[in-house]
Order: structure tokens, then sequence, then C-alpha cells
């Protein structure tokens, strides 16, 4: 058997896979038990299997608060979407419609009707974007 030295990485260890980023010590060490058995031998020991167990436990909070954060961002971006769209129409209600008369029937009241409400949900939805952040 032909020793690692001498022998670059690659030759080793191999090329990058999909999931190289995690560390599995039990799994490494019998693909690496051939071409590297010191590197086998020390993956196995007690010590490198508790550090990368204490990893992927803070691997799995690490994913846990990146799926928090995009849903709260999430919701904190559709209030404030619902919060503008609400403001934008309540003011071209009120631009459009608000104090003109169409055949002699004033419409400042249907108007009223129409804001209030888009204000209200604007209103509503700013709260909620603020409350998500």
């Amino acid at each position: 058997m032909k020793g690692a030295i001498g022998l670059g990485a690659t030759e080793i260890i191999g090329t990058q896979q999909a999931g190289d980023y995690r560390l599995e010590p039990a799994e490494h060490a019998k693909l690496y038990a051939d071409a590297a058995p010191d590197l086998a031998a020390l993956l196995g020991t007690a010590r490198v299997t508790v550090i990368a167990e204490e990893y992927q436990q803070r691997d799995a909070e690490a994913d846990g608060g990146q799926k928090s954060f995009k849903r709260t961002m999430s919701t904190a971006n559709i209030a404030v979407f619902v919060a503008a769209t609400s403001s934008a129409c309540m003011m071209a209600a009120e631009i459009v419609l608000g104090g003109t008369d169409r055949d002699g029937v004033a419409i400042a009241a249907w108007t009223g009707n129409l804001v209030f409400p888009l204000g209200l949900i604007a209103a509503i939805s700013a709260a909620a974007a603020t409350a998500a952040l």
C-alpha cells in the first residue's frame, strides 16, 4: 500500500461532492480507510465524533433560525405591500372621486365609505409589518 506522503489532497480525498459540507466522521472514515488510513483513524476518535455532533446540532439550530427569519420577512413584506397598496388606493379614490358630483349626486359620502376601510386596512397592515419585525 502506497503511503499518503507525496500524494495531493485531491488524490487522497477526491473532488468535492454535493454533501461535502456535512460533517459525518464515521462515514468519512469509511471513505478514506484505504486512501488515507491515518485520517480515517483520526476521524474515528471520540473527540472528533463529539465535535462533529456539536457542529451538526448547531447547524440544525442555524437552519431553524434561517427558516424562521425567512418566514418573518415574508410576512413583513406582504404586510408592507398590502399597506402600501391600500394607501395608494385610498389616495387615488380621494383624488379621483373626492368632492365631485356625477349627474347631480354628491359622491363624497361614497368616497368616504371607500377611503375609511382602505385606511383601516393600511393601518392594520403597517402594524402587522411592524409586529412581524
